[in-house]
């Protein structure tokens, strides 16, 4: 059973990002895939899966939001000026990362509770997992 979830979740990968989607331009591709390879290594229920899904929406809420700072009209509305007009931007920079700073602990809360949800071995897998991905960054 463990084989044909891990291929579903591969299958679901090269079916969504095969058919011209990147991460960079569909939103839910990071979202999606984690979903399926956590939801096939973990072999979630529906309650794991239906957690594991909140906390991925809270997620890409919060990298929405980043990216609008990045890529919102008020920041290039700075760029017509002849000098940068630094504090109406520092002003803008320090409220966004305010209302990040803010949903930090309903992201906290939302992962705890998936975390929370997992049974011993489940979370072991999980730890498993989030160390290899963590040394292929390295």
């Amino acid at each position: 059973m463990n084989f044909l979830r891990r291929w579903q979740a591969q299958h679901e990968f090269r079916h969504h990002f095969g058919q011209g989607h990147r991460m960079g331009r569909h939103g839910d591709g990071f979202a999606h895939l984690l979903m399926a390879r956590l939801g096939a290594r973990l072999a979630l229920d529906e309650e794991q899966a239906r957690r594991l899904g909140a906390w991925l929406a809270q997620l890409q809420q919060q990298r929405d939001a980043f990216r609008q700072l990045v890529q919102g009209p008020e920041l290039a509305g700075f760029l017509v000026h002849e000098q940068f007009p630094r504090e109406a931007a520092a002003q803008l920079v320090d409220a966004r990362l305010a209302a990040l700073g803010a949903a930090g602990p309903g992201l906290v809360n939302a992962f705890a509770e998936f975390f929370e949800s997992l049974n011993g071995a489940q979370r072991q897998a999980l730890r498993s997992t989030l160390g290899q991905a963590g040394s292929a960054h390295a």
